[in-house]
């Protein structure tokens, strides 16, 4: 992922797929050029920053498995952790904009 993007909007798209959730697969599909588009400005410069990268990937990597292992609830787990994670990441980063650097 670390060096395409896209690799990182295309795992997002199979989880959607996963989910059998018609709406929700289509919703993604739809917005995967945005998606894109915010990977590419937002989230792949993460992948330059050693521990970060290994994170993410870390992270995929155990939503993967557990809906490939077909164990929905490990994978709401697995998801819950990496949104909470990436939500304090983000607002860290915000606070550190914030205070002028």
């Amino acid at each position: 992922m670390a060096d395409d993007p896209a690799a990182d909007v295309a795992f997002h798209l199979g989880v959607a797929e996963a989910s059998h959730k018609l709406l929700f697969a289509h919703l993604i599909s739809s917005l995967l050029t945005t998606l894109n588009t915010h990977v590419k400005d937002n989230i792949a410069g993460l992948f330059d920053v050693g521990p970060v990268s290994d994170e993410l990937l870390s992270q995929h990597r155990a939503i993967w498995r557990a809906i490939n292992d077909r164990r929905p609830a490990a994978a709401r787990e697995a998801h819950i952790d990496f949104v909470a994670e990436t939500r304090e990441r983000a607002l860290a980063r915000l606070a550190y904009q914030d205070g002028g650097h």
